[in-house]
């Protein structure tokens, strides 16, 4: 069954030329247009307008989920419309990305001009944002541009493409390897705290580390290497104790938390939905 929705609304705008653009500063009135409104809406009516589209999304991918399929099909009345709705959903999200980029370079800027304790990150951030985001732009459409010609000490021109490649890989990519370097030294030290045995459970937690550490490694095999390899006493080697608690313990254990964590996730998102969790944005609001 066709319905009156153009699939390729989206998909069939032109890249280039003057239509482009048209679509591009329409959207972009449209978009403002849209925040006129909702700055003008009252307060008091604000919350429940938010509260109805939440639930009207919602609603459409649980109806859609729900609803009985056509005779053969593995489609209802809904699927029909995924494409649009999920392209609407992605407009969202950018827009809910902008308005963050726009609230954290407006908090760092704001303690840089009023000199806060720290400003000095603040202002390393706007510097390496905007240098970022102007290299990235002009890698995307003018990669191959080169801004230093060939000569002296440098034995290849360097390009657009070049210089964010070293900002993005060699200084961003190096700082997380850092920084999760040092997140190392923490996982220890969270390691050794947890590991102290103050209690019953403490010693469990402690042996079924110990254990499985040597059976991961070299010494563990060779700790229990006259233990035979077949028969009751091939058990207690290292590596099968290792292998056991790892999937008869550990695993169920893990499955138990992400059912619990399932269970959760399905509570807070019918609780989003219905506009019901606590700490709701416009409940601090008059």
């Amino acid at each position: 069954m066709q319905h009156p929705i153009n699939h390729n609304f989206f998909t069939a705008i032109p890249q280039h030329g003057a239509v482009y653009w048209l679509y591009v500063f329409a959207t972009v009135a449209a978009g403002i247009g849209v925040l006129a409104l909702l700055q003008i809406i009252p307060t008091r009516y604000r919350k429940a307008t938010i509260a109805l589209f939440t639930f009207l999304g919602g609603l459409y991918y649980v109806a859609e989920f729900f609803l009985p399929t056509e005779k053969g099909t593995s489609v209802n009345a809904l699927t029909e419309y995924q494409p649009f709705v999920g392209t609407l959903s992605q407009v969202i999200g950018a827009f809910t990305v902008g308005l963050g980029v726009i609230s954290l370079v407006g908090m760092h800027t704001r303690s840089v001009v009023r000199q806060r304790a720290q400003w000095g990150y603040s202002a390393c951030l706007i510097v390496a944002f905007l240098v970022m985001t102007v290299f990235h732009l002009l890698d995307s459409y003018y990669g191959d541009h080169v801004i230093i010609g060939q000569g002296g000490i440098l034995r290849a021109a360097i390009t657009n493409h070049d210089v964010y490649n070293f900002l993005f890989k060699g200084g961003l990519n190096s700082l997380e390897s850092a920084m999760f370097a040092l997140i190392g030294f923490f996982i220890i030290s969270a390691s050794y705290r947890a590991f102290r045995i103050r209690s019953f459970e403490a010693s469990l937690l402690m042996i079924s580390a110990l254990v499985v550490m040597l059976g991961q490694v070299t010494l563990g095999t060779w700790l229990t290497g006259g233990l035979p390899t077949d028969g009751p006493y091939a058990n207690f080697r290292f590596e099968n104790m290792a292998q056991y608690i790892l999937l008869n313990i550990n695993t169920p254990a893990q499955r138990a938390v992400a059912f619990g964590i399932a269970l959760g996730t399905l509570a807070t998102s019918l609780r989003l939905w219905l506009s019901l969790e606590r700490g709701f944005y416009f409940d601090q609001e008059s």
